[in-house]
């Protein structure tokens, strides 16, 4: 079963992972309401899961905070609502954001 997790939190990054049996598949780093950064072990992995990942990550700081930021300019975060902050990341209000129509693949760094 693949589950999706807070992992850790050190110096103020908190690590959300995606695993399956305690084996490490994916990951996304996030300071407080700003998503940092996605990872995954391998091609074949992001390709089925970083819709998933995305979506997780996004829905668990709308939950927490009234405005969800990326640290990085990706469109396919505007088929959820965001929009580019004029500082090389990207915004969203909790209450625009939506999560039909995504097709997304997250950045990612390995």
């Amino acid at each position: 079963m693949v589950k999706f997790s807070l992992k850790s939190t050190d110096k103020g990054v908190s690590r959300y992972e995606l695993t399956e049996e305690d084996n490490v598949l994916g990951f996304s780093d996030v300071r407080e309401n700003e998503i940092l950064r996605f990872g995954f072990v391998s091609d074949d992995v992001r390709a089925i899961y970083s819709e998933f990942v995305l979506r997780s990550t996004v829905f668990l700081l709308r939950d927490k905070f009234d405005e969800v930021r990326t640290a990085f300019v990706d469109p396919r975060f505007a088929r959820l609502g965001f929009k580019e902050d004029g500082k090389g990341g990207m915004r969203a209000d909790k209450l625009h954001i939506t999560f039909s129509g995504c097709e997304c693949s997250a950045k990612d760094e390995k």
